[in-house]
């Protein structure tokens, strides 16, 4: 069975630090340090002989969704148990995206297919423990797959938190996908040009 591309077309969110909301829809990070979908370059160029590092930029389809996706509020094995943490000022966005080549990982046939399983897809991957270790988590073997097809640009996969919040996450390569952030304030306009955020606690 070959898996075939969605469309989408929706809003989407995104949380980021203050200190970062010049370069809010940035891979950077992803690229150096590995994502949920992609390893850090370093593993990359030595385990799958990629000459050049990506990184998919992630977001949530309800803004709750991203704040708690992003560690915001940490959950406990009890699926009640939800439990507060400290976090940095933080910058919420809205993002209206588009794109027709899109892995839809909330399809149980496409589940199946790839041999995963809802708990794979939302469980936490401690890939911060496997990249240290220099392996590649299963899902970011996946967004590597994925990548080297050149088929998709972006994956959709269900929230950990789906149960509480009916919801979806959206992971895609920028250069790939179009989007357009939400900006009638012209706060990140602003950002962008000035390398901080107006009026945003210091």
């Amino acid at each position: 069975m070959r898996i075939e591309p969605v469309k989408i077309g929706a809003l989407f969110y995104r949380t980021v630090s203050f200190k970062y909301a010049s370069s809010v829809d940035s891979v950077s990070g992803a690229i150096e340090y590995g994502g949920r979908f992609n390893p850090p370059y370093r593993l990359g160029r030595e385990l799958c002989n990629l000459a050049h590092g990506f990184g998919y930029l992630y977001t949530a389809s309800n803004p709750l969704t991203c704040l708690f996706e992003c560690s915001h509020v940490l959950r406990g094995l009890d699926k009640d148990d939800f439990q507060s943490v400290f976090v940095e000022p933080t910058l919420l966005v809205c993002l209206k995206v588009e794109s027709d080549n899109v892995l839809d990982l909330r399809n149980p046939a496409v589940q199946q297919l790839l041999g995963l399983s809802q708990w794979d897809l939302s469980a936490l991957d401690h890939r911060a423990v496997l990249n240290a270790r220099g392996s590649l988590t299963p899902l970011q073997a996946l967004g590597v797959a994925a990548y080297r097809s050149g088929r998709f640009s972006g994956i959709l996969t269900p929230s950990r938190f789906a149960d509480v919040i009916p919801s979806f996450c959206f992971s895609f390569l920028p250069p790939e996908v179009h989007y357009e952030i939400q900006d009638s304030s012209g706060l990140l306009s602003n950002a962008r040009k000035t390398g901080t955020v107006s009026g945003a606690p210091p």
